[in-house]
C-alpha cells in the first residue's frame, strides 16, 4: 500500500498541470539531457533525452525524450515531445513530431503549423 494522492492524467494538459504542481516553483534537468548555457529556464522538466539550443527560453514547460528546442525558441506553458524551429514562439502548446496543437484541446484538433517569432 502506497499513501498519497492519485489524479488522473489522462490528457496532455492534466499531464502538465501535474508535473507543474510537482515542481513546485523549481526546475527539473536530467542528467542525461542536454541545456545550452546561454539557455533559459524557468520552471520546466527537460527529460533524459531532449535537447534545449542557445538563447532558447523556456517557461512552465515539460520536455519529453525526443523534444529538441532550437536556438532563440521562446515556450511557455507546453509540453514538447517533438522538434521546434529556431525562433519559434509557441504558448500554451503540444508539440509533437509534424505537429502542433492547443495544449487545452479536447480532441484532436487539425494540426497547426509552427509559429515564427511574432512578438
Amino acid at each position: 500500500v502506497v499513501a498519497g494522492e492519485f489524479r488522473e492524467a489522462g490528457d496532455p494538459a492534466a499531464y502538465w498541470q501535474l508535473v507543474m504542481e510537482a515542481l513546485a516553483g523549481t526546475s527539473f534537468v536530467h542528467a542525461l539531457a542536454s541545456v545550452s548555457p546561454s539557455a533559459h529556464v524557468e520552471p520546466t522538466m527537460v527529460a533524459a533525452g531532449a535537447r534545449v539550443c542557445d538563447h532558447a527560453r523556456l517557461s512552465r514547460c515539460v520536455l519529453l525524450p525526443g523534444a529538441d528546442v532550437g536556438s532563440g525558441a521562446d515556450l511557455s506553458h507546453s509540453v514538447v515531445a517533438g522538434p521546434v524551429p529556431a525562433g519559434a514562439f509557441l504558448e500554451r502548446a503540444l508539440i509533437m513530431p509534424g505537429a502542433v496543437y492547443p495544449l487545452d484541446a479536447k480532441s484532436a484538433p487539425a494540426p497547426r503549423a509552427h509559429a515564427g517569432r511574432s512578438r
